[in-house]
């Protein structure tokens, strides 16, 4: 997985899978139904990633497309991100929904109300040109269902685009 040991990787990897073996502590708080949990996805407007190397942890919010189980993804073909990727990839990623702010008595007693999901999976870069149009697709409807979906073969050929093959989630509702 790694090029090469690094005390950063194997804290992460022991911390994921950790927290893959967890429970949630207030279970009346855990969203459980597959169908609330991808609700979350579809309504949240970004998905932040995290991914680790030897240099350390890293998180990056980006646009995404959540389509038949999987999340999917553009960016430039280089950068951090990418070679990060490349080297392990393992990723943890989160998505929420902020519903509003619950004004009770003093500051401190002020709840904020949202929904949001935490998972884990793997990286697979698209390479298939057919493939690559049906992610960009699926990105492009998440935010603008009757956007037209027509990309030229430069447009595709000129961005990389990847996907998260989700291993587990797990949702929380405040």
């Amino acid at each position: 997985m790694f090029k090469s040991f690094s005390l950063a990787g194997f804290v992460l990897g022991f911390y994921g899978w950790l927290c893959c073996i967890s429970y949630m502590r207030l279970a009346e708080k855990e969203i459980v139904k597959k169908s609330e949990l991808e609700s979350v996805l579809h309504e949240s407007l970004a998905c932040r990633l995290g991914l680790c190397d030897e240099s350390g942890v890293y998180i990056v919010p980006m646009n995404f497309g959540y389509c038949d189980g999987e999340l999917f993804f553009h960016c430039a073909w280089e950068g951090r991100k990418v070679e990060m990727m490349k080297n392990n990839p393992s990723v943890c990623f989160e998505c929420d929904v902020f519903d509003k702010i619950v004004e009770r008595g003093v500051a401190c007693s002020w709840m904020s109300m949202y929904r949001s999901v935490i998972g884990w999976g793997s990286v697979v870069f698209i390479e298939d040109e057919s493939e690559k149009r049906s992610a960009l697709r699926c990105l492009v409807k998440h935010y603008n269902p009757k956007a037209k979906d027509v990309f030229s073969k430069k447009n595709v050929d000129s961005v990389c685009v990847f996907k998260v093959v989700i291993e587990k989630m797990t949702g929380k509702k405040a």
